[in-house]
């Protein structure tokens, strides 16, 4: 019998007052049938290590900082949250901004991880981590 693949959704959801462009790198944007970018990022991950979990969040987390032209900011991030994503159903990190949070408001950024059961999903595999894509389906087709 063969063992069967465990697969999560990770869904990244940017939380701003007003317009805020996160300049995707990694992960690519998501667009609406309009063509408008859209506050949610879908990435697929099939047989997760913590390792890969860790290496995805901060890749996020520098990417997200880089957007407000290298203000500093930091990352709450503890070896039990990576852990207690195998057992529970989601998580989410905020990644708050110090100085741009006072000067501009909330600008945070919200990473669940959900449990998806499904046999056929088309990956992008990317080079710098292994066995991670984007989904091929639209965000509300998933959930």
């Amino acid at each position: 019998m063969q063992k069967e693949d465990k697969l999560f959704l990770l869904l990244l959801q940017i939380h701003s007052d007003g317009d805020f462009y996160w300049k995707l790198k990694t992960f690519p944007e998501e667009k609406d049938e309009h063509g408008y970018r859209m506050d949610e990022v879908c990435i697929y991950l099939k047989n997760p290590t913590e390792g890969d979990i860790r290496k995805i969040l901060f890749q996020i987390a520098d990417e997200f900082a880089e957007s407000f032209d290298g203000k500093e900011y930091y990352i709450d991030l503890k070896d039990k949250y990576v852990q207690e994503f195998k057992d529970e159903h989601n998580i989410s990190r905020l990644l708050k901004y110090g100085e741009f949070y006072k000067e501009y408001g909330n600008q945070s950024l919200s990473v669940h991880f959900i449990p998806y059961v499904t046999k056929t999903i088309k990956i992008h595999n990317t080079n710098e981590i292994k066995e991670i894509g984007q989904f091929d389906v639209k965000y509300c087709n998933l959930l």
